[in-house]
């Protein structure tokens, strides 16, 4: 059993001093100008570490952590098998995004107008900036004259999400009768097809 430096407290651990004394004064590694505080700066660099480092109790800044031995990736490769995999998939499904996508390919860069097709196969259209909606909603905001309301829900008469002919969408108010729409289908009390589309009671 050792005892504590300061307080003579006996300690379990082997270390010259109990936690408590250990954090006090000086003898802290955030003492600073007779004070605790929350700046941590890097063991290689000495530069000053963010507010998210004092409590994720991170030691180095991210250059120096991915430097060399310190990186986990290092001295480690991506084997022959796994590459074919990597690359089998982004030939298998043309229309995926991906973070690591370049120049015209990536949805930021691309310019405003421009259409991508998700796994769904459902389209989407860039209004500006990292904005973008689905198809079928353009399309009815344009014929109706305003934009969309987020409670109005576009239904498919048909079940096809592909179909965005004008004759083929009906607006729900909201959420809850286009819910209780589809129970009565998928229950066989009611037909998909009763429906008519509804866009020009909405038009301005």
């Amino acid at each position: 059993m050792n005892k504590c430096k300061d307080c003579k407290r006996e300690i379990n651990i082997n270390s010259i001093r109990c936690k408590s004394c250990a954090k006090k004064g000086e003898l802290n590694y955030n003492f600073k100008g007779g004070k605790k505080s929350r700046e941590k700066f890097c063991l290689n660099c000495d530069k000053l570490l963010n507010e998210t480092a004092y409590y994720r109790k991170d030691k180095r800044c991210k250059s120096c952590s991915k430097k060399k031995k310190l990186n986990s990736f290092f001295g480690k490769y991506h084997t022959e098998e796994t590459i074919k995999k990597m690359s089998s998939k982004a030939k298998s499904n043309p229309n995926h995004i991906s973070k690591h996508q370049n120049g015209r390919n990536n949805p930021i860069y691309r310019k405003i107008g421009s259409i991508r097709i998700n796994k769904d196969n459902t389209k989407f259209i860039k209004i500006s900036n990292n904005k973008w909606i689905a198809e079928y909603r353009y399309l009815v905001g344009e014929y109706i004259g305003r934009k969309l309301k987020k409670n109005e829900i576009i239904h498919h008469i048909d079940g096809n999400r592909t179909n965005n002919k004008l004759k083929n969408l009906y607006i729900f108010i909201n959420k809850g009768y286009h819910a209780y729409f589809e129970v009565l289908v998928k229950q066989k009390i009611v037909n998909r097809f009763i429906l008519k589309s509804n866009l020009n009671s909405f038009r301005v």
